[in-house]
Formats: C-alpha cells, sequence, structure tokens
C-alpha cells in the first residue's frame, strides 16, 4: 500500500511496510521541525505505526533467537534489559499466546524450556519493574508470573 495524504491513527497505516512506514517517518519529520504542524501529527502517527508493529514481533523474535542459538545473555544486551525482564516477558509473552489460543501448550512449554533454568530469582539482586517489561500487566500479576517461573510453572491466571 502506498501512503495517501497524512494519516490520523496508526491503524490507517496497517497495511504499509515498515519501509514506507520509516520514509513517510522521515519525510514528515523533516517538514515537522520547519513548522508543519499536520506533519508532526504524521511524524507521531508513523513513529506508533512502527513501534506497534515492532513491538508485536518482539517476542517471537526472541524465540526465534534463542532456538537460533543466541544466549539468554545475547538477548538481553540486545533488548537492553536484564536476564529476568527476558525471562518473564517471555513467559508472559508465551502464556498470552497460549492463553489467546495462538500456540499450542506444548508449544507454550516448549518456548519456556528456552528460558528456565538461566537466571536465579531467588538472589539478593534488586528486582527491575516487571509489569515495564511485560508492557500489557499490572505489577501484581506480574508478580504472580515472577513467582510461577522461580517454581518452574506457567499460569494464565490473572
Amino acid at each position: 500500500m502506498t501512503i495517501t495524504g497524512l494519516p490520523t491513527r496508526p491503524d490507517d497505516m496497517a497495511d504499509v511496510s515498515l519501509t514506507e512506514l520509516a520514509g513517510a517517518y522521515t519525510h514528515n519529520m523533516l517538514a515537522a521541525v520547519t513548522g508543519g504542524k499536520r506533519s508532526a501529527l504524521a511524524v507521531l502517527v508513523n513513529g506508533t505505526a512502527i513501534t506497534q508493529r515492532i513491538d508485536a514481533d518482539r517476542w517471537a523474535t526472541v524465540v526465534a533467537a534463542l532456538t537460533g542459538g543466541t544466549t539468554v545473555d545475547g538477548v538481553a544486551e540486545a533488548m537492553s534489559l536484564g536476564l529476568d525482564g527476558v525471562r518473564i516477558g517471555l513467559t508472559m509473552w508465551a502464556v498470552d499466546q497460549h492463553g489467546e489460543g495462538s500456540i499450542s501448550e506444548t508449544r507454550c512449554e516448549e518456548i519456556l524450556s528456552l528460558i528456565r533454568e538461566t537466571v536465579d530469582l531467588n538472589d539478593e539482586q534488586p528486582r527491575p519493574d516487571w509489569a515495564a517489561h511485560a508492557g500489557r500487566m499490572d505489577q501484581e500479576r506480574a508478580d504472580r508470573v515472577r513467582e510461577d517461573v522461580a517454581n518452574g510453572q506457567a499460569s494464565s491466571n490473572g
């Protein structure tokens, strides 16, 4: 799809390729810097659409990296997260995917096996804000998932 006019919502960009979105973002950013108010709105829409597309692919890409031989340390470094952030984020994503019916229980367990035993969740290091890594859940649910992971369980309750 080719971009026509100025978008007003990220959903307007659902059928646009990432290459076109990046080009539109750059074009509109240059126009916005020179005082184009409508272009500034388009920059926000294009940027949000790009971010949503990348976020939607994030954890599936983590699975691909881990199954391709990348270590959890390598994934954590690439994402600017701690090991716990990767482990908890991937666990919550897999549990959510299973809960939505996107992956089977067997596939969920396969994904969880990629990160089991990679982080000692009982050490005394400060913990990150689990909900910030998860993106979509409250702190209480994130803590429950963290506890389940520490016990080697996956729970979609919450």
